[in-house]
């Protein structure tokens, strides 16, 4: 929400210019943003609308409120006519018209339009938000720029723990083992929460490190990793890669009682019974 931001703070800088004071609105949308807390930014700009509802014909602020439909909402639909209004009426930050929109194509399974849309708002500002999307897209579409662009983003934020698994991982899917594993080093230095470790434990899994993998989630679950299902249902299937049935039938049981609709316990769990049979030793 970086770029939000300082679209919030230049839009409620335009009312300011007018002799209106709004820098208890800003702090206060600005702060929900950072902290992900959706639902209150979104029902702050719906405050600062009826408040002042000149923004309704400002595009940016359009922009801004389909944004939050989409984060607090999940309203693809609403976020789609927001656009389209801003669109009309025009917006001057329009590499965040192109990411929001991209979010949307997204959401609605149009990968190659959602594509186009973080391309167009590369093209205008390479920030990081922009780069972080496409990188995003490009790695979903098994497209061969995703290892660039997520360097690209990692020279803008070099401390990013995530940005760090990525280059790994699509290093070691273009079949460069050892950039894959120094990357995993780097990020193991910049790891700060369970949900780092995670993607740590990933990169070492993708990387057939399967004991280390083990020791990463293990980890992660000691920190407080929260999806438990996913968890448990990767650590299953890193000891049936390494042919241990007893561990990989316990971890995968555990999995399929946190999350038995999730498709990735479903397929760990028929891993299991192929390698093993259900029955397992």
């Amino acid at each position: 929400m970086r770029m939000a931001n300082l679209l919030i703070r230049r839009i409620l800088a335009l009312l300011s210019s007018e002799s209106q004071d709004t820098s208890d609105l800003e702090q206060a949308l600005v702060a929900s943003c950072d902290n992900g807390a959706f639902a209150e930014a979104h029902r702050i700009v719906q405050r600062i609308l009826r408040q002042y509802p000149q923004l309704s014909e400002n595009g940016d602020f359009c922009v801004l409120r389909a944004d939050l439909e989409l984060a607090a909402n999940d309203d693809v639909s609403k976020a789609k006519e927001l656009l389209e209004r801003a669109r009309a009426l025009g917006c001057v930050e329009m590499n965040f018209y192109h990411i929001v929109r991209g979010d949307v194509m997204w959401q609605t399974g149009d990968l190659r339009s959602a594509i186009y849309d973080y391309e167009q708002s590369v093209a205008l500002d390479p920030a990081a938000d922009s780069l972080f999307m496409l990188a995003q897209a490009y790695s979903a579409e098994e497209n061969e720029r995703a290892l660039e662009i997520w360097e690209q983003f990692l020279e803008k934020e070099p401390d990013n723990c995530f940005a760090h698994v990525r280059v790994g991982m699509e290093a070691t899917k273009a079949g460069d083992r050892g950039k894959g594993l120094l990357m995993a080093k780097r990020a193991e230095r910049s790891a700060r929460s369970a949900d780092d470790i995670f993607y740590i434990a990933g990169l070492y899994h993708q990387l057939r490190e399967y004991e280390t993998a083990i020791d990463m989630y293990l980890k992660a679950n000691r920190l407080g990793y929260r999806h438990k299902g996913t968890l448990y249902a990767s650590i299953a299937a890193c000891h049936v890669s390494l042919g241990e049935a007893k561990p990989a039938r316990e971890y995968a049981e555990w999995a399929r009682r946190c999350d038995p609709e999730s498709e990735d316990v479903k397929r760990v769990w028929q891993e299991y019974v192929t390698t093993f049979g259900k029955r397992g030793s």
